[in-house]
């Protein structure tokens, strides 16, 4: 693994590039910064970077010919745009065609640049090699579940407003995920963090277009096959959700949040990737928890999500900082585990509940509950 992450700046406007240099002077990244997409695709050609950060209106080539250059030859490369251009359906199709993992305004916020770049070295440093890169990099959109598709048919096209939109994005995560990285991108000063911020975010337009992609491509759609074990994965996912939804209630006696209600949604979208890409997974031995993590990091998504997909089977991590929420999401896995006749062995349940503040004797209380609610 390289001791460093290298990035590449490319602007045609050398007072840009001397700002970013001076602002990023003290960030522990090798960078390096060219005034022309033609020295970039030379210098990419003779050491590939980890992360771009292009301007789109350059004399010799413009940002979207390079990016797509990247894109096509050195797939494990985070583009990002960084762009006076304001446009939002110029934007959504950067975004939605993933020319771009993301997309910044100029002028920019310098705080708001510096976290997104360490939020691509953090996913970098997550996905240990080159071989997790290689697969998420390579990647730009996941497929959604049959039954989504045909609500998808009956419902379209959808307005912003619709709520069966709503009903339908909190039962697929990828179609979910989907929306929150393309508003998030969208919106550089306020990023969505709800499905609902998401879905308001965009225009009708944008959103039709979204679901055009999945009712235009057969192979958008998961494969499920019955008896297979994404076919019985898919309800001990969806149970996973309402478990959180629930516990969460038990244990801090209030609703949860918008926030995570989305995180209980998509902290395991790693293993749905893990069906999908089952072969490719297995010949470089990928755990379904560094692919998860290393996705949601470079789609930008919340840090905490982010957490909760990396450590949800290993809570007592020393890295894991929110341990309420992550204890949260390994309680709920392994009492959904418990439902499934599955159960994760040698898992500190004990440990969690005395976090809680919660005794040993409330667990039984606490699985019956919650089997009545969740598995009638």
């Amino acid at each position: 693994m390289k001791s460093k992450v290298r990035i590449l700046v490319v602007d045609d406007e050398k007072e840009i590039l001397r700002a970013i240099r001076r602002m990023t002077f003290e960030i522990d990244l090798e960078m390096d910064y060219l005034a022309s997409a033609f020295e970039a695709i030379k210098a990419f050609n003779d050491t590939p970077y980890d992360i771009i950060l292009c301007d789109i209106k350059m004399p010799d080539m413009d940002g979207i010919k390079l990016l797509t250059y990247i894109k096509e030859n050195f797939p494990t490369t985070s583009r990002i745009v960084l762009s006076g251009h304001v446009d939002g359906n110029f934007i959504f199709n950067i975004i939605k065609n993933s020319i771009a993992h993301s997309y910044m305004y100029k002028p920019w916020d310098n705080d708001k640049l510096i976290s997104l770049l360490n939020k691509l070295k953090s996913a970098r440093t997550i996905a240990i090699n080159e071989d997790i890169m290689e697969v998420v990099g390579s990647i730009d959109i996941l497929p959604i579940h049959p039954n989504t598709l045909k609500l998808i048919k009956s419902g379209y096209p959808f307005d912003e407003d619709d709520e069966k939109l709503y009903s339908i994005l909190c039962n697929d995560p990828a179609l979910a995920l989907r929306f929150i990285h393309i508003a998030n991108s969208l919106n550089a000063v306020l990023k969505p963090s709800t499905l609902s911020r998401a879905i308001k975010n965009l225009t009708k337009d944008q959103i039709n277009k979204i679901l055009e992609d999945y009712l235009n491509d057969k192979n958008l759609v998961l494969n499920m096959v019955e008896g297979s074990d994404l076919q019985i994965f898919w309800p001990y996912m969806m149970n996973n959700k309402e478990i959180i939804i629930r516990l969460y209630k038990y244990l801090f006696d209030k609703a949860i949040s918008q926030e995570y209600k989305l995180i209980a949604l998509l902290f395991d979208i790693g293993q749905l990737m893990h069906f999908e890409y089952s072969s490719l997974l297995k010949a470089k031995e990928i755990s379904h928890e560094k692919l998860g993590a290393a996705i949601l990091n470079l789609w930008g998504m919340p840090s905490d999500l982010v957490e909760c997909a990396l450590y949800h089977n290993d809570p007592y991590n020393k890295n894991v900082t929110n341990k309420d929420l992550v204890y949260l999401i390994a309680l709920s896995n392994y009492i959904n585990s418990i439902f499934h006749n599955r159960e994760i062995q040698g898992f500190d349940w004990k440990g969690i509940l005395e976090h809680f503040g919660k005794e040993e004797s409330e667990f039984e209380q606490i699985i019956d509950t919650l089997k009545m609610k969740v598995m009638n």
